[in-house]
């Protein structure tokens, strides 16, 4: 059995959290632990739940989303984080685009987010390296 992926929810809007939140419900392999309009609160979500993904709407209140961002991948356990965005892919330049895990347009179909949220976890991997590999050497 696959372990479900966590998520937790940043967004300024109470019915986009609401609506996201059953929309991925209706999922076996998502696990909503919160939503919050204020990234203070997510940071001690992260802190204390651990959430494999952070959904951060970037028009949600607080600090410039980038410093938002950075704090996020700051913390002990930093998880993924999926930019959801008005307008197109190009008006996220720079450190947005550099530091997230992925993006997503706020005007894209419930469908691909899914597919977002799975690409975004497989950018945050971090490949495993074993300090020791034993070698059989021939001859």
């Amino acid at each position: 059995m696959n372990q479900r992926i966590k998520v937790s929810i940043v967004g300024s809007n109470f019915i986009n959290l609401i609506t996201l939140t059953l929309w991925l419900d209706q999922f076996a392999d998502f696990d909503v632990l919160g939503t919050t309009g204020s990234s203070e609160v997510v940071n001690a979500q992260i802190e204390e739940f651990a959430p494999d993904i952070v959904l951060l709407d970037l028009a949600a209140p607080g600090p410039t989303a980038i410093s938002r961002l950075r704090e996020m991948k700051a913390l002990r356990k930093p998880p993924a984080v999926l930019l959801m965005h008005q307008g197109t892919s190009e008006d996220l330049r720079g450190p947005l685009i550099n530091e997230s895990d992925g993006h997503i347009g706020t005007e894209s179909p419930l469908g691909d987010l899914r597919d977002a949220i799975l690409l975004a976890l497989k950018r945050n991997a971090v490949i495993a390296r074993y300090p020791f590999c034993p070698v059989a050497k021939a001859g």
